[in-house]
């Protein structure tokens, strides 16, 4: 419920590719392989891929994709990562939400 709230469409998104490499051994990937598991077209799991990485490396400075565009998993590592958390600290209504309390008479025209 929550998520729904605060996270966008393609951070819902993200967060499933997410919990699906938590559930994969450990290894490298096609992209392809991941369409079996989801709903999405490999465009899109190529792009949301190249998101996750991109997140991971600005949080914890983790490579998800190789240079061949192919996913490597290490779970020890992706295990440790709040990613959720992570993606709620980025969203705007979170980011608002906290604006407001944190300020007093802070308004929407203000953020």
């Amino acid at each position: 419920m929550l998520e729904d709230i605060l996270l966008d469409d393609v951070a819902q998104r993200k967060i499933s590719v997410f919990n699906q490499l938590l559930v994969t051994a450990d290894g490298t990937y096609s992209v392809h392989y991941f369409e079996q598991f989801t709903d999405f077209s490999y465009a899109r799991l190529n792009s949301l891929f190249a998101e996750i990485h991109n997140d991971l490396m600005e949080k914890q400075g983790m490579e998800l994709l190789t240079d061949q565009g192919k996913v490597h998993i290490d779970l020890s590592k992706l295990r440790d990562i709040p990613y959720s958390q992570f993606l709620f600290r980025k969203s705007l209504p979170y980011r608002f939400l906290l604006a407001t309390i944190l300020e007093k008479s802070y308004t929407i025209e203000h953020f």
